[in-house]
C-alpha cells in the first residue's frame, strides 16, 4: 500500500504522538469521517454482526473477525480513550523494569502501541492480520516510516510477546498461549473482563468465546513453568516470566 505525499513527515520523538494523532490519521485514510460516532454505537454493530454470522467454529470465527470492518472504528474510538494512551506510559515502564529490547504484539488493532514502541527505540514484530485495522496500521506505517518487522507466522524469540485484550478472543486460550510461549519467557497481557457467559454471547457488543475462567489461564501458565511478576505501578497488565528455556 502506497502514500503518496511530497514529503514523509519527519519522524515523532514524543511518546503520545501516535495516539494524538490517531484520528486525524484514520479520517484520512478512511477519506472521510467514521461511520460510527462513538466506541459504544460501533461495538453494538459488532455485537449486531456477531449474531447475524453466529461463529461456531474456529474457521467460522476467524472469518468473522476478517469480516467484521466495524472492529476498525471501534479500535479507533477504544485508542484514543485516555486510559488507553496510559497503556504507554505501563507498557515502557514493564519494559524496562525487565530490560526488554525485542517486543512481539499480537492482535494488534491499529498497532498504536507497536508503532510507540518502535519510534521508542524497540525492535518491535508484528503478527499480519487480512483486516482494515491491520490496513490501516500499514497506511501508518508507511506515512511514518517505522521500523517494523511484520510476519505472517511468529518464528523466533523475543524478549516479550504481548498481546492486549486479545485472549479473550481466541477459541482457545490454553493452545493461544501454548503458541505465545514457544516464542518467548516473558508473556505480558491485558483482558478484558466479562469472559464468556453462555447466557451472555456478547458483553457490551463484544463478543467473547472462551469457556474458560481466567484462573484456569493463570493455572496454565503456572504449569509451563510461569510465575506472576510484580510491577511498580497502579493498574498493571499481567505479566509472567519463566527461566529462560532452550
Amino acid at each position: 500500500m502506497k502514500v503518496k505525499r511530497a514529503h514523509k513527515p519527519a519522524f515523532p520523538t514524543n511518546v503520545s504522538f501516535f495516539y494524538d494523532t490517531l484520528m486525524a490519521d484514520a479520517v484520512e485514510f478512511n477519506g472521510g469521517p467514521l461511520k460510527y460516532k462513538d466506541r459504544a454505537a460501533a461495538e453494538t454493530a459488532v455485537g449486531n454482526r456477531y449474531i447475524r454470522m453466529h461463529p461456531e467454529t474456529e474457521v467460522e470465527l476467524e472469518h468473522f473477525y476478517d469480516a467484521c470492518t466495524e472492529y476498525f472504528d471501534v479500535n479507533v474510538h477504544f485508542n484514543i480513550q485516555g486510559g488507553f494512551k496510559q497503556r504507554a506510559g505501563k507498557l515502557l515502564k514493564a519494559f524496562k523494569q525487565f530490560d526488554v529490547k525485542s517486543v512481539c504484539e499480537v492482535g494488534i488493532g491499529v498497532g498504536t502501541h507497536s508503532l510507540m514502541l518502535a519510534q521508542q527505540g524497540y525492535n518491535v514484530t508484528v503478527t499480519a492480520s487480512k483486516d482494515k485495522a491491520f490496513d490501516f496500521f500499514l497506511w501508518r506505517l508507511e506515512k511514518y516510516s517505522v521500523p517494523i518487522r511484520i510476519v505472517q507466522k511468529l518464528t523466533g524469540k523475543f524478549d516479550c510477546v504481548f498481546f492486549l485484550d486479545v485472549i479473550e478472543h481466541v477459541w482457545d486460550p490454553l493452545e493461544f498461549i501454548d503458541a505465545m510461549a514457544m516464542h518467548s519467557n516473558m508473556l505480558l497481557f491485558t483482558q478484558a473482563f466479562g469472559w464468556h457467559d453462555p447466557e451472555h454471547p456478547e458483553y457490551g457488543g463484544y463478543p467473547y468465546h472462551s469457556d474458560f475462567s481466567f484462573h484456569k489461564v493463570q493455572m496454565h501458565l503456572h504449569s509451563l513453568g510461569y510465575h506472576k511478576q510484580k510491577l511498580q505501578m497502579a493498574f498493571p497488565p499481567h505479566v509472567y516470566r519463566r527461566e529462560a528455556t532452550a
